[in-house]
């Protein structure tokens, strides 16, 4: 494989079921990216990428009706597979949670989704996800800052080990919202980022977008050549605040990588 492809991540901040000038502010800077594959956290089933085909987390909990965790878009000529994720989990939590937490305890509330990709260079074994933020209280709304963020961390930790060990031949990319910062900085916390870096690391996984920001992407080393990165955080005219803001709480990252091997 000597494919050059690139990949993108956004975390929506809720994106609306309906068009308004918010969504059309992201569905005008979506084909600006010219993504092969999109990562798009906090999302919602009504937001669909024309040209692509998606996959999807369940319904996220305790939330509006058709609201995604994540939702991976890949270019609708690509075949996908999906590959179930932390199967070792029971299928439903039960008690059901009483919060609207992103933590990593049942198959049926899973933050994450993945699914072979087939290339005309290839397969890839692409993964997108949501790594839970610092002050979730967990799914019944009773934890302490940092303990769900940490146990979603090795939670994602031992799911792409699983993962690099069922298909070790397959070039690995791993995108989304991982709230934590992979730089020095370490943001929201060292524990919580020594955590994140543990897990890339010891999964042989190489961050791409290691500046200041939370959202991040990620390919097996051994698999990484040559890339590029680009950082968007666009605005948009909101008639409520009647004032110009960003489309959302978060930035965008895409790289454009050669996935060699």
């Amino acid at each position: 494989m000597n494919l050059t492809l690139t990949i993108a991540t956004w975390n929506l901040d809720r994106a609306a079921a309906t068009p308004n000038v918010r969504t059309q502010a992201m569905h005008e800077q979506i084909p600006a990216v010219k993504a092969d594959i999109w990562v798009l956290t906090e999302t919602h089933e009504g937001f669909a990428l024309s040209g692509y085909r998606p996959l999807s987390t369940p319904d996220a909990s305790r939330q509006q009706k058709g609201r995604k965790t994540t939702m991976l878009w890949v270019r609708e000529d690509w075949a996908m597979q999906e590959i179930p994720v932390f199967p070792n989990l029971p299928e439903r939590e039960d008690p059901a949670r009483t919060w609207p937490s992103f933590t990593v305890s049942s198959r049926d509330t899973a933050p994450a989704v993945c699914a072979i990709v087939e290339t005309p260079g290839g397969k890839l074994l692409v993964y997108g996800t949501v790594i839970t933020y610092f002050g979730d209280k967990g799914p019944w709304g009773t934890t302490g800052n940092h303990q769900e963020q940490l146990r979603s961390t090795k939670a994602h930790h031992q799911d792409w080990d699983r993962l690099r060990n069922a298909y070790p031949e397959l070039p690995f990319i791993v995108a989304g919202d991982f709230d934590a910062t992979c730089d020095e900085r370490n943001y929201p916390a060292k524990k919580t980022c020594d955590a994140l870096r543990a897990a890339i690391a010891e999964n042989g996984l190489v961050c791409l977008s290691k500046a200041h920001k939370i959202d991040h992407i990620c390919v097996s080393a051994e698999h990484c050549g040559p890339c590029d990165v680009l950082i968007f955080h666009p605005t948009y005219f909101s008639p409520w605040s009647n004032k110009t803001v960003t489309v959302s709480d978060h930035h965008g990252v895409a790289v454009t990588v050669t996935v060699q091997g």
